[in-house]
């Protein structure tokens, strides 16, 4: 954030009356296939006045019948009149940083991105490696190693584990996609999931919601688990749409949860509910469920809880890396012992509860926010 201060001091000093002086950054993003993690970070970039982002990308998305996000993530960027996007066929223009995402670039890609290389002043380098192997790590590196020898940066979407190989990039950080990329890109949406009114002490509709794919299989085990504790509880009011019908008074001596899960293998029943439905049922529970997504990664449902004021129960808070601490800001499950974290939570008094969501306001305010997420962004990555 150095270069925006020192921006608006330029400002300040040389333009007088109505003027009005912007010194342009230019930033360019590379990613053959956009996924959640790489349309985020281009949104949040773009909230920056100063920078002109060009997205380098395949555009021709019938080639990518393989890539299931691409395609989506394409449309939506594509509304964003802040971003360009262009073909890597295009010629290359001088940048002032190039954020490179590793992947098994072929030989042709290499000569046309080595040419965006050359007319950068920065290089950066995206990483959407789990590391899980040496194998995987090995073949990362003989694919991408002209590129991480010079590169200033690091962006990493998970753990930055013992098998990370960028060990000489000085500057790398850990960085967890905000909610759905969907609501960032429609106005409406975004106003919905960011609107923040101040934390009251009234009893939620729902005590715990799951909403979502039930798949991978360890989710689906998980989900099981929590199903049998839940099961336990008395009186319990149990919930499978949203907005309910026939909706039965909540008294302090019931529980209400309200669970819509979908993924079998026919493809049948529900898929969820509209975004509209989806935000509002998260602000009407105290607990979300939130187990880890497809790979072992983060969910979105973690962080879409937290902006809504539902408190997340999560196997590792670390992943999302915007401060969360277990009994503070979420509920963390530990040693895989779910059956404990929902009897814990459970447990929780009013007050308890509402002291939580205190804490879960500020968090988002300071982290979650996409303006705020701009700033913290830019501000890791020294621009």
């Amino acid at each position: 954030m150095k270069l925006w201060h020192d921006n608006k001091l330029i400002y300040y000093l040389l333009t007088h009356g109505q003027s009005h002086i912007i010194m342009t950054i230019k930033i360019a993003i590379q990613s053959n296939h956009i996924n959640h993690f790489t349309e985020t970070l281009v949104y949040l970039l773009s909230l920056v006045e100063e920078f002109k982002i060009t997205l380098i990308t395949q555009t021709d998305t019938n080639l990518l019948n393989l890539d299931t996000e691409h395609p989506w993530c394409l449309e939506r960027l594509n509304k964003n009149q802040k971003v360009e996007i262009i073909s890597l066929d295009t010629e290359a223009q001088n940048s002032d940083y190039l954020f490179i995402t590793l992947s098994n670039h072929n030989f042709i890609e290499h000569k046309r991105i080595i040419k965006w290389v050359s007319g950068s002043k920065k290089i950066g380098l995206l990483s959407n490696s789990n590391y899980s192997s040496w194998k995987y790590t090995l073949k990362e590196l003989i694919f991408n190693f002209p590129y991480w020898i010079f590169a200033k940066s690091l962006i990493l979407q998970v753990h930055n584990n013992k098998l990370n190989p960028h060990f000489l990039i000085i500057n790398k950080f850990f960085y967890t996609p905000s909610v759905h990329p969907q609501n960032f890109s429609s106005e409406q949406l975004r106003k919905k999931m960011f609107s923040f009114s101040k934390p009251n002490k009234f009893k939620r509709q729902f005590k715990f919601t799951f909403i979502g794919n039930k798949n991978p299989t360890e989710r689906t085990i998980v989900l099981q688990q929590v199903r049998e504790t839940i099961a336990t509880f008395q009186d319990l009011n149990e919930f499978n749409e949203y907005p309910v019908k026939n909706k039965l008074h909540s008294t302090a001596e019931i529980t209400s949860i309200l669970w819509i899960e979908y993924g079998d293998d026919k493809g049948e029943g529900s898929r969820g509910l509209s975004p509209n439905d989806y935000i509002d049922a998260l602000s009407e529970s105290d607990f979300c469920i939130s187990p880890l997504g497809w790979g072992g990664n983060w969910t979105h449902r973690t962080v879409e809880a937290l902006a809504r004021g539902a408190i997340p129960i999560l196997e590792d808070a670390s992943r999302y890396n915007i401060g969360l601490e277990d009994m503070i800001s979420c509920i963390l499950v530990k040693d895989n012992n779910w059956h404990e974290a929902i009897i814990r939570a459970n447990n929780l008094d009013e007050n308890q509860i509402y002291k939580m969501r205190c804490q879960i306001q500020k968090i988002c305010k300071d982290h979650l926010l996409p303006e705020a997420s701009a700033i913290n962004l830019t501000q890791n990555l020294g621009l």
